[in-house]
């Protein structure tokens, strides 16, 4: 085929052969059945890779269909670690829609994956140690019940897109039945699911500081099942470790001489060391 087929060049990683024609080369072990044919990917449909693997987009999969199988899915997750990578998070979500012998097709670099009837969406929550400023200054509201999101704007268009509906904007305020599914992980940590969400955009500034250069929309994300994780340990510890101030911060204080010495020995954190130290003998 040739070079106006970009995607099909990129899903099939196909080799440039000559001037703008490309091609797909299959091998396969002598003796063993030959694979599938690759088949060529139209208009985000479903196609065969290199490997002979049909793969499926993820925005033709329903995910919140009812299932007999006895694999453990998301919603036995709710509150628990599911893992360090998304592949892990979105087999939990869609494994049991996908037909027998196919794969989910999806961008593993974005911070959310659309289905046909929901989303999933993974935040990584900035590091108290890390010196760099995150692009997301993602933060907990509320004791954790919200959490602040960024969109890019070509992706919101002002809550009338398709991802705006998965996340079910205006639509579903004050119901539980949310199309979208939350992991959150801090730092390089495992992804903790906390459960059904939806998202709205808060009332005043939509752009956080740092973020306008990069046409980014500030949304609230409602975890709906917050009362369910909210004594989860694994969710108490990340919001632990995304209160704690960060060591720049500290230094900064501590150099300028403005420490509140009450503020830190009442601090849990201060508590929590004092104790560690005096049970070791320190």
């Amino acid at each position: 085929f040739d070079s106006d087929n970009h995607d099909a060049i990129t899903l099939l990683k196909a080799k440039r052969v000559v001037g703008s024609t490309f091609a797909v080369s299959q091998s396969w072990m002598a003796g063993k059945p030959a694979p599938e044919p690759p088949s060529m990917p139209t208009d985000g449909g479903v196609y065969v890779d290199k490997s002979g693997i049909s793969r499926i987009p993820s925005h033709l999969v329903n995910i919140h269909g009812t299932t007999n199988d006895s694999r453990v899915t998301w919603e036995d997750m709710v509150g628990k670690s599911a893992g360090k990578s998304k592949g892990k998070c979105v087999d939990l979500v869609a494994e049991h829609a996908l037909p027998d012998k196919t794969r989910l097709e999806y961008n593993p670099r974005s911070g959310f994956v659309p289905f046909k009837d929901g989303i999933v969406l993974f935040v990584n929550m900035p590091s108290p140690n890390q010196h760099r400023r995150s692009p997301y200054p993602n933060e907990w509201l509320n004791d954790g019940k919200l959490l602040t999101w960024y969109l890019r704007e070509k992706d919101w268009k002002g809550g009338e897109s398709e991802t705006a509906r998965l996340l079910g904007f205006e639509s579903l305020k004050g119901q539980d039945d949310a199309p979208a599914v939350l992991f959150v992980r801090s730092a390089s940590g495992e992804f903790i699911c906390c459960g059904k969400c939806s998202a709205f955009a808060p009332d005043g500034d939509s752009e956080a500081p740092g973020t306008k250069s990069k046409n980014l929309v500030l949304l609230h994300v409602e975890l709906k099942q917050w009362q369910m994780i909210k004594d989860s340990p694994e969710f108490v510890d990340i919001l632990r470790r995304c209160a704690e101030p960060t060591a720049k911060g500290n230094s900064e204080e501590e150099e300028g001489g403005l420490i509140d010495v009450a503020t830190v020995t009442d601090s849990t954190s201060f508590q929590e060391t004092l104790a560690r130290m005096v049970i070791e003998g320190n």
